[in-house]
């Protein structure tokens, strides 16, 4: 097979590389995804409670701290995915 350039590129060495890149970035992608999905829960359980336990007092500061609380702690969840990390596999 030919690329663009002109140069053969062996289908085994292109399936090794595929091979190769699968194993080194799948776990970090699974891991991520878990975290994430973990964290999003868990925010919306403490969401959740905070919402109960602020509801009677002031429907209007209630509905604003939750959403701002939510927002903040969702940021950082999404930053906290993203970052590389390498020390873990």
């Amino acid at each position: 097979m030919e690329d663009l350039l002109g140069t053969n590129i062996n289908a085994s060495e292109l399936w090794d590389q595929a091979l190769s890149l699968i194993m080194t970035y799948a776990p970090k992608v699974v891991l991520a995804i878990i975290t994430l999905v973990l964290g999003l829960w868990l925010i919306n359980r403490c969401i959740g409670v905070l919402d109960k336990k602020l509801g009677a007092k002031d429907p209007t500061l209630n509905k604003f701290l939750c959403g701002l609380i939510s927002a903040i702690f969702k940021v950082m969840l999404l930053i906290s995915v993203a970052v590389d990390r390498k020390s873990v596999v």
